[in-house]
């Protein structure tokens, strides 16, 4: 995930030619919405971007293109397998249209980023070390197989309003189909993990239309939830802890050259250290991810 800066659009594709990469979709609405304003615009691009059917993505494109061609076009020319759910991979089991967890780590670092190399090296393998800690503790009192945020949100899923009214049907052992109150229907087959819709492939959590259809066998849906959000994974993901090191007086000394700090022209004017939020921009950027 990235802001889509050239230089790691081609580092990326020739160093991880096997990776999927993807462009935080709030920087795309930026650049899009600099030639292309207006709320209507916006509302189409994010139902693009958050789509996971195919048929949805071709139908905001057509809904786009019937708007405003130029918009069509400039959304054209961005694949869409780096902005669209409707085009990821169901490899990775993450969903996630946005850079969060990036702007978080950047935001932790902002005073180690003001210091010398040696002192920026040392506060961020603090930063790093005290977070590993911190989360292998918070994780070894949790009691349960699954995360608890992971445990949360199907438990909101199942008591939503959009929980209510959905008709499953029993096709054979493994299929079903699942149909709602605003007449649109899914094929769900439990032992594979699949859904018409193809959240569940995508995000590794059972969707709503796979959670009514377990209600028909009584079958737990934390039971059908992909591996990679288990406790054990989670605690093998902080297994390698940072250790501690000595003081800087504690160091090996090394004969070479001391060297200079760089010949900078020091500008006019504050400094500025926080990022320049957009005018629309939530200042929690938390609030991103609700929002879409």
């Amino acid at each position: 995930m990235s802001d889509k800066q050239k230089g790691l659009v081609e580092f990326v594709r020739n160093l991880y030619p096997n990776a999927e990469h993807r462009f935080c979709a709030w920087h795309l609405y930026n650049n899009f919405k600099q030639d292309f304003k207006g709320l209507v615009l916006k509302d189409i691009l994010w139902k693009a971007a958050t789509t996971t059917t195919l048929q949805s993505f071709t139908r905001a494109m057509k809904e786009m293109k019937d708007t405003d061609l130029g918009a069509y076009n400039w959304l054209s020319e961005r694949p869409p397998v780096h902005w669209s759910r409707s085009h990821f991979s169901s490899y990775s089991k993450c969903d996630i249209l946005l850079n969060n967890l990036c702007e978080s780590f950047n935001s932790s670092i902002l005073r180690a980023r003001d210091q010398p190399i040696i002192s920026m090296l040392e506060s961020k393998r603090l930063i790093l070390m005290e977070t590993i800690k911190k989360k292998r503790t918070a994780m070894m009192r949790y009691i349960g197989v699954i995360c608890p945020k992971v445990v949360k949100n199907i438990d909101k899923l199942i008591n939503s309003e959009y929980a209510k009214g959905w008709i499953r049907r029993l096709c054979s052992n493994e299929d079903f189909d699942v149909a709602g109150p605003n007449g649109v229907q899914y094929k769900v087959n439990l032992p594979n993990k699949q859904c018409g819709c193809k959240k569940w492939e995508i995000s590794g959590i059972p969707c709503i239309h796979a959670i009514a259809a377990m209600g028909f066998n009584n079958l737990e849906p934390l039971d059908f939830v992909d591996d990679c959000y288990k406790v054990e994974t989670y605690m093998r993901t902080y297994d390698n802890t940072m250790g501690p090191i000595n003081g800087k007086d504690m160091w090996p000394s090394i004969d070479n050259v001391s060297l200079l700090s760089p010949d900078v022209k020091k500008r006019a004017g504050r400094l500025k250290k926080a990022r320049r939020r957009e005018p629309e921009e939530p200042k929690d950027p938390c609030r991103l991810c609700r929002w879409h």
